[in-house]
């Protein structure tokens, strides 16, 4: 158990080797200045000139790339072109916002998807199973950003005058003061990007508890006259659990990347939020900062996720 932690942990080094290495000549390959932007259209040319250089924008790309890595691999995330803070200050103050975005989206996506798998098990091939497997496969199909406009439209008081186009219940963005207002505003992010994983979480669950209920000590259970619910919850559903947990663990993971494109319709101040505004501005450090913590968390997230493997099914050793 512990060397298959520290293999993994140690497999972070050069997945992060190559994170970082993609998205830094990504962004060096996108036309613009950096300086231009920081400074508009009618910056004094030596104050650009000595700029440019303080940011060693300047130099070739291969020396850029050197000063980047060494900066990376010694903690340092380096510094806003923009506003001249710390990345990793910057980050840290958008990380509880993509946190609590996150998490209350998984929160949904398991508890929907796992009922209505379970509820499409029991009632196979009967009206309630092909309903739940028809909207799981539009969510699933249905992307974040189109989800999120169309729940504004619906739910969202929109307007200069706080008018809707239906029902007006819920803010269209912001992040809310904590309280039930910061639980209003949190609503409609949430749903929106609970629905690609509460589709998969709902087909998995179901294909996972019918291919166990055909066990024979499933036949056994019911042969003894146990009700159906002691039967699917207490013998076949931690069974079925394998393939759900990981599902769930990638959906989990996803839902980082997911949260970019919420957080911008919604005007969400979390992480994804400050790397599309980044990406408008050309503020390379932040953008590269912002995308190498996405994806540590993925790796971390699927470490976990085999650790709970373990937690399920003690037959399993990870070696």
């Amino acid at each position: 158990m512990t060397a298959y932690l520290i293999r993994r942990l140690l497999s972070v080094v050069p997945t992060i080797f190559g994170v970082t290495t993609l998205i830094f000549f990504i962004l060096f390959l996108i036309p613009g200045d950096p300086v231009r932007v920081m400074l508009g259209q009618h910056g004094d040319p030596e104050t650009r000139r000595r700029i440019t250089q303080e940011l060693g924008l300047d130099k070739p790309a291969s020396v850029q790339y050197c000063m980047y890595m060494t900066r990376v691999f010694s903690g340092d995330l380096g510094t806003s072109y923009r506003s001249g803070e710390k990345v990793v200050d910057i980050l840290m103050d958008r990380m509880p916002a993509t946190i609590l975005l996150a998490v209350s989206a998984m929160i949904l996506s398991v508890v929907l998807g796992m009922t209505a798998g379970i509820l499409a098990a029991v009632r196979q091939n009967q009206f309630m199973d092909f309903l739940i497997m028809i909207l799981s496969l539009i969510g699933i199909s249905t992307p974040v950003f189109w989800l999120g406009l169309v729940l504004i439209l619906i739910f969202a008081s929109i307007g200069f005058d706080g008018s809707a186009i239906i029902f007006g219940w819920l803010p269209v963005s912001g992040y809310g003061d904590p309280g039930w207002d910061r639980i209003r505003h949190l609503a409609l992010p949430a749903i929106s990007l609970s629905a690609i994983g509460m589709g998969y979480i709902a087909r998995m669950t179901r294909s996972s508890i019918l291919e166990v209920i055909r066990q024979d000590y499933i036949r056994t259970a019911a042969a003894k006259g146990l009700p159906t619910r002691l039967i699917v919850f207490r013998h076949a559903l931690r069974n079925a659990l394998i393939p759900v947990v990981t599902v769930i663990g990638m959906n989990f993971a996803a839902l980082l990347g997911g949260a970019v494109a919420t957080e911008t319709v919604f005007a969400w101040p979390g992480i994804g939020k400050v790397i599309v505004d980044s990406i408008r501005q050309l503020d390379a450090p932040v953008v590269e900062g912002g995308v190498m913590i996405m994806a540590l968390a993925f790796i971390l997230i699927n470490v976990l996720v085999d650790i709970l493997y373990m937690a399920i099914d003690p037959r399993i050793r990870l070696n």
